[in-house]
């Protein structure tokens, strides 16, 4: 008996060790977007975060912005007056662009930073 449960307390942590792991090299990337918003959201490795930090500093062009090294949750208006709310974390990050708030230059700019997203994130 006593084997019986040693077997048993080995494989479920086992089994937990295995389902932490799984899905921790996933990459998520979602664009969805109407009449009112943009929205991105991304999940990715930890271990890609600098990378999309040091993308964004350069997509952004805001010398007075940098978003290397630095988490950040709330609400960023860039120099060019592009208003968004943006959520950038360790493997996660979120844009919402209001369009009504922003100029269509403003909308395919953000668009086109979340295009190329996808080309850092599977690098």
């Amino acid at each position: 008996m006593k084997k019986l449960l040693l077997t048993f307390a080995i494989l479920g942590t086992l089994i937990c060790l295995v389902w932490q792991q799984w899905g921790k090299d996933d990459i998520r990337l979602k664009t969805k977007e109407n009449e009112a918003q943009l929205h991105i959201s991304a999940k990715f490795p930890t271990d890609k975060t600098s990378k999309v930090q040091q993308f964004l500093t350069k997509e952004m062009n805001d010398p007075s912005m940098t978003f290397n090294n630095t988490e950040i949750d709330g609400d960023v208006r860039l120099n060019d007056g592009t208003e968004l709310y943006l959520r950038l974390k360790e493997g996660s990050l979120k844009i919402i662009l209001e369009r009504s708030k922003n100029s269509e230059q403003s909308y395919l700019r953000i668009k086109k930073i979340s295009n190329k997203l996808k080309d850092i994130l599977t690098r």
